[in-house]
């Protein structure tokens, strides 16, 4: 992975050039095609991983019901595989990752990347930061899943999309992401037929239309006036 990508991210924003280059060396890249598993709930955790190109859904399978629940998306620069990175011994993903597009990785072995966070303690500190800052967000999404209807939850996730991934065009702005509605009710938590539903309520009233596999915003103000997102997390959250 190359230094200047290194740099970008926020947990080695501290290190030497030196540093970074030492970093770069201990990290193997790893290509996935869309649709891909990168791993599976409950198989062993080994190490961390750092997005390079592409896109890659975090979730859950429910123990009963067998159903899929996509806790976040992530993209370039994001990082992902830390849950278990702590563990005294090497222990169960609490979750998968799949790619959702072409997908471009580089994964650090957990022994590895624990004993270079011993030489630099920056990105130790730096690793507390970010991980307070992912609980904070997952508070927020607790609060708005329990309290919060459907309508307004759908809509805060159309303008988190839009404004991560929204590309303006003669229509209004593209989500430049191609999600199905199903992928909607898994980040939702709620069945296909709710999702649906609300989204043809939101076309009908001219808030969104559709163009191939994209969702185009048309009133983007409106959306933000309806949303009423909390703003602590928007930045970040993607549920």
């Amino acid at each position: 992975m190359e230094q200047v990508h290194l740099r970008a991210i926020a947990l080695f924003k501290d290190l030497s050039e030196e540093a970074l280059d030492e970093l770069a060396a201990l990290m193997r890249p790893i290509s996935y095609r869309a649709g891909d598993l990168i791993f599976q709930e409950g198989g062993p955790s080994i190490g961390l991983y750092v997005i390079s190109e592409g896109l890659v859904q975090f979730g859950k399978l429910s123990g009963r019901r067998n159903r899929r629940r996509i806790l976040k998306i992530l993209g370039p620069g994001d990082i992902f595989g830390e849950e278990a990175l702590f563990e005294p011994e090497v222990c169960a993903c609490p979750g998968y990752a799949r790619a959702l597009t072409d997908t471009s990785l580089a994964f650090v072995q957990r022994d590895v990347f624990l004993a270079f966070m011993e030489r630099h303690p920056s990105v130790a500190r730096h690793f507390c930061e970010w991980l307070t800052r992912e609980l904070k967000i997952f508070e927020c999404k607790l609060v708005e899943l329990a309290y919060e209807p459907l309508e307004q939850n759908l809509l805060r996730l159309l303008l988190i999309l839009m404004e991560r991934f929204g590309v303006r065009d003669d229509q209004g702005i593209c989500i430049n992401i191609e999600l199905t509605r199903q992928h909607l009710a898994e980040m939702l938590g709620v069945h296909l037929d709710s999702v649906i539903h609300e989204l043809s309520r939101l076309r009908d009233q001219g808030l969104l239309t559709f163009k191939k596999h994209y969702m185009v915003i048309v009133d983007a103000e409106r959306l933000r006036e309806l949303a009423q997102p909390q703003t602590t997390c928007l930045a970040e959250k993607l549920f």
